[in-house]
C-alpha cells in the first residue's frame, strides 16, 4: 500500500520566525514518502517526478510444508526500483538479484538457487497524490518477464492491479486492492487469478506505524487465504524501515513469509 504512511505522512510544513525572502526561495513541498512495502497492498500514490525511490527486501523467508513437501524460500536484496516520470505516474523494475529454494520430500532433497525473474510496472495515479481529499485511486500494470534461471518459472506473467487508500481519521488509514493477473503453474500451465486485500494501517506515534491485512487468491486452484501484520519506522521524510510477516489461514496457502527491508529516495 502503504495506505498507513499515504495516511500517516500527509501534511503540511509550518514554517515559522523565517524572513520572508527566505520562505519564498524554498522549493514546494514534496509529497509525502509513500511505498508499495511492506504490505501486499500497494499504493495509489507515484513517487514525485524525476525523484528516484528505492523500496529494498533485506531478507524474506517462506517456509511451507503440505502433503509431504517441506519447501522453504530465502530471498534477499529483491528491490523495486522506481522513477517518477510525471506528476501522476512512475516507471518500476523489480529485481531479484539472489533466491535459494530448497525443497525436501520423501524422495531426497532438491536445492536451486539464482537470480530470480524481473517484473516491470507501471503506476499511474488517477487522484488524490497531492492531497485535496481523503481518498486516492490508481492503476498498475505489469509484467514478469523470465529469466531462465534455476529458480525462474521461464513463463512470462502479468496483470493489473487497481489500488485504493483512504484516511478515516488522522492516525488512522484503509487500502483496498483488486488485482487480475495472468500466472503459471507447472500442474496447470498459464491461468486466471483473481486477489483482493484489504489493509487497516494507524499511526502510533509521529514516525512509529502498524498495521494489519487480510489477502485472498480466487482461481483454477485451490483458494489461498493469508493474513500480514507489520510495523514501519519513518526516519525522516526519505527514508523508512519496515519487518512484518503473512501467516497462512488455510492448507493450499504458505505456512508463513517474514520479511523486513527499507524504502528511501532521492533525486
Amino acid at each position: 500500500m502503504n495506505s498507513l504512511i499515504f495516511s500517516v505522512g500527509r501534511g503540511a510544513i509550518v514554517l515559522l520566525g523565517l524572513p520572508a525572502p527566505f520562505v519564498l526561495a524554498l522549493e514546494p513541498p514534496v509529497r509525502a514518502l509513500s511505498a508499495d512495502r511492506p504490505d501486499s497492498t500497494e499504493s495509489p500514490l507515484t513517487v514525485p517526478r524525476g525523484m528516484w525511490q528505492i523500496e529494498s527486501s533485506f531478507f524474506s523467508l517462506t517456509k511451507d510444508d503440505t502433503g509431504g513437501t517441506d519447501f522453504e524460500s530465502w530471498v534477499l536484496g529483491e528491490t523495486n526500483v522506481k522513477f517518477g516520470t510525471t506528476s501522476q505516474s512512475d516507471l518500476q523494475l523489480v529485481l531479484q538479484p539472489y533466491v535459494h529454494e530448497r525443497e525436501r520430500t520423501a524422495m531426497g532433497l532438491a536445492e536451486a538457487h539464482g537470480i530470480g525473474d524481473v517484473e516491470v510496472r507501471f503506476k499511474w495515479n488517477l487522484w488524490g497524490n497531492d492531497g485535496g481529499g481523503a481518498t486516492a485511486g490508481g492503476l498498475l500494470p505489469y509484467v514478469k518477464i523470465p529469466t531462465g534461471t534455476d529458480v525462474s518459472n521461464h513463463e512470462w506473467e502479468g496483470g493489473l492491479i487497481v489500488p485504493f487508500g483512504w484516511d478515516l481519521a488522522e492516525n488512522l488509514g484503509l487500502g483496498l486492492q483488486a488485482e487480475v493477473a495472468q500466472n503459471f503453474d507447472a500442474g496447470v500451465g498459464h491461468y486466471w487469478a483473481l486477489s483482493y486485500t484489504a489493509v487497516l494501517g494507524v499511526s502510533i506515534t509521529e514516525q512509529l506505524g502498524a498495521f494489519i491485512e487480510y489477502v485472498g487468491t480466487v482461481s483454477e486452484l485451490p483458494y489461498e487465504s493469508l493474513a500480514s501484520a507489520g510495523v514501519t519506522f519513518q526516519v525522516n521524510e526519505n527514508l523508512q524501515f519496515d519487518a512484518g510477516g503473512l501467516l497462512g489461514l488455510n492448507n493450499p496457502s504458505e505456512d508463513f513469509t517474514l520479511f523486513s527491508g527499507v524504502t528511501f529516495r532521492f533525486k
